[in-house]
């Protein structure tokens, strides 16, 4: 039986992986599977079906030939390690947390690879070879939790709707900063420079002090955002869910580089390769650049 899912969700939310040889891809019913690049399929496999309101939306990372796996859900969740070859797994890690729209985010820490998810009610970090958990810190229970941890400059900053917006020091593994307003509910944050970025569902632009979090900027927008922000020098591009794009300066007051618009709904996150920028919006796939 399927799940119910959302239609801001459907069953094919999260973003795919590749290893550079195969593909792999995760939907809303638990099946995994692995795909070569003439879309033969390699292996596949059920995970369960997660319990999860809305659909299953955590994004799949790839760590040396590792497919990481963030599955929570209602039920009680697991980060799985899984073989790119084989899609055995290679280790299986239970999270006894809420459900999480979230994706894994890879870090260094010390010379160290960790690999750290957030879920209600907490932050945590795992050794990416081996599964076993490094550290964890309770700071988003009671929310929903969608935006992926950021990192930056020994701070992770982690997100849940309604709740609050953190920056943890990894190397104390302490709440640095935390702040309850103007919060991203969908939207990933982005570093540039010293300036924490990301917009709100609702609608409007938040940037802040990376350090402190304090509040340097709120730019109002007529329309909500649900794909995350990049940075590319001194600039930022931000998608908003009818195919704006606001260009904008990473500076410490609001300044606008730009608004052209794509012309159809977008909610995705693009992608950059090269000097192109790849746009999944409602209908089409889009190639801007050279």
């Amino acid at each position: 039986e399927l799940p119910k899912v959302s239609s801001d969700t459907g069953y094919a939310a999260s973003t795919m992986a590749t290893d550079g040889t195969r593909v792999f891809a995760i939907f809303a019913t638990g099946d995994l599977v692995a795909l070569d690049f003439e879309g033969k399929q390699v292996w596949a496999r059920n995970l369960g079906v997660p319990d999860n309101p809305y659909g299953h939306g955590s994004s799949l990372v790839v760590f040396e030939d590792i497919l990481l796996v963030q599955f929570d859900h209602k039920a009680g969740g697991a980060l799985f390690g899984l073989d790119v070859k084989t899609g055995e797994p290679r280790w299986k890690t239970p999270r006894n947390f809420g459900a999480s729209w979230a994706s894994p985010r890879l870090i260094e820490v010390g010379g160290k690879p960790q690999v750290v998810l957030s879920a209600d009610p907490v932050v945590a970090a795992y050794d990416p070879r081996t599964g076993k958990e490094l550290w964890q810190v309770k700071c988003l229970e009671g929310g929903e939790v969608a935006p992926t941890p950021a990192f930056a400059n020994g701070l992770l900053f982690a997100a849940a709707d309604h709740i609050r917006v953190v920056g943890i020091d990894v190397s104390t593994q302490k709440v640095a900063w935390q702040q309850e307003e103007d919060l991203p509910g969908v939207s990933t944050p982005v570093v540039a420079g010293e300036f924490l970025i990301y917009g709100m569902d609702s609608g409007g632009i938040i940037c802040r002090n990376a350090k402190t979090g304090k509040l340097l900027w709120l730019h109002e927008t007529d329309e909500g955002f649900y794909s995350s922000p990049l940075a590319a020098g001194d600039r930022v591009y931000l998608m908003d869910k009818t195919g704006l794009m606001h260009i904008f300066a990473a500076a410490p007051e609001f300044k606008s580089l730009g608004k052209p618009k794509l012309g159809e709904e977008a909610v995705c996150t693009p992608a950059v390769i090269g000097n192109s920028i790849f746009y999944r919006a409602k209908n089409h796939l889009y190639r801007i650049g050279s």
